[in-house]
């Protein structure tokens, strides 16, 4: 068993776990499904080294509060968002980049 895991301490508004989605089915009452921003979607997997249609966390508004456990997990954050990072504030396009510069 894998001990790197998030503990799930509010939800936020509108997050849902999200796959590639399905489509070519509308004709027999299923609409199209799946990620909303299919973009970061991609990009999301692609840099973390998962297959391209590996679930992702999408959420809209309010993201979740996440508690992680453990030593080791890569995550992608995507979009223009604001989030803590061991109780510092990141904004993604300028924080993010320095970090990884």
């Amino acid at each position: 068993m894998d001990n790197n895991y998030f503990e799930i301490k509010r939800a936020g508004i509108n997050t849902t776990f999200q796959d590639k989605g399905r489509n070519n089915l509308y004709h027999i009452g299923i609409p199209f499904s799946g990620a909303m921003d299919n973009r970061n979607f991609l990009l999301a997997n692609k840099l973390v080294g998962n297959k391209l249609d590996s679930p992702v966390i999408e959420f809209a508004y309010q993201g979740p509060l996440l508690k992680f456990n453990g030593d080791k997990i890569t995550i992608t954050v995507t979009g223009d968002v604001i989030f803590k990072l061991n109780k510092k504030i990141m904004k993604l396009r300028e924080d993010v980049m320095k970090l990884i510069n």
